[in-house]
């Protein structure tokens, strides 16, 4: 993927997240949140480990305003 097209993939992150008005770096942390997860991993986490997961993960990405 060249540099024009990985910036219309973040852009895409902030429109489909636009009512959080993320900032391209936010977005870039999102978009590579995304990519790692992978539902074929070798781990198995339950329902609520996977939510507390993302939960903990968006806290780092996100202000409190957000």
């Amino acid at each position: 993927m060249n540099k024009r097209e990985y910036k219309g993939i973040i852009h895409s992150v902030q429109d489909r997240y636009n009512s959080l008005k993320l900032t391209f770096e936010q977005a870039e942390r999102v978009y590579l949140f995304e990519q790692a997860k992978d539902p074929h991993k070798d781990e198995y986490f339950s329902f609520w480990e996977e939510m507390d997961f993302q939960m903990d993960t968006s806290r780092g990405i996100l202000t409190k305003q957000q």
